[in-house]
């Protein structure tokens, strides 16, 4: 499929699942075919992605939830009027690219100071993930917002993980 779109309102923590990958994308271990995309900055892949309930819904990574989370600005993400979620299919077998494109989102207190595009990109055969950053405007935190960034499997023991408090430099 290429340039589906999902999510185009003024809204807060939107998913949709069981979207085909068009590809076999090995992570930790498990095969996995389909994904889901959440509006607050992630994906989940495999089986398990059908339910994108994590608890709480700003922790990607390190909230409880049974399936492999792909995040590359998982938080209270929003998005506007000028916000877009859509996806791609790239390439030709075997060296396909799923790219899924977050465009113009907004963190829930400052939907209209920011603009954070990015794009979490799902490579066939290698099963490398890329995180692309395209423009991070008013990327500034209040006590409250934080963003993690990284991969879980669906052992929650399993995971790499930068939670952003503030300044990148002081991730952790």
């Amino acid at each position: 499929a290429v340039n589906q779109p999902y999510g185009t309102t003024n809204a807060n923590n939107l998913f949709f699942s069981g979207i085909p990958i068009g590809f076999n994308f090995i992570v930790d271990g498990q095969v996995n075919t389909v994904f889901g995309i959440n509006s607050r900055g992630y994906l989940m892949v495999g089986n398990n992605s059908l339910n994108m309930k994590v608890t709480p819904a700003t922790n990607p990574i390190s909230g409880k939830v049974s399936a492999t989370v792909i995040s590359a600005l998982g938080g209270y993400l929003c998005q506007t009027n000028a916000s877009r979620i859509h996806y791609s299919t790239l390439g030709t077998a075997p060296n396909r690219i799923l790219a899924v494109q977050f465009d113009n989102m907004a963190r829930r207190y400052s939907m209209n100071n920011d603009s954070l595009s990015f794009q979490i990109r799902l490579y066939e055969g290698s099963n490398k993930i890329q995180f692309i950053y395209h423009k991070l405007s008013v990327l500034k935190q209040g006590a409250d917002q934080y963003f993690e960034i990284g991969i879980r499997g669906i052992d929650s023991s399993n995971y790499s993980n930068r939670r952003l408090t503030g300044n990148w430099e002081n991730s952790s």
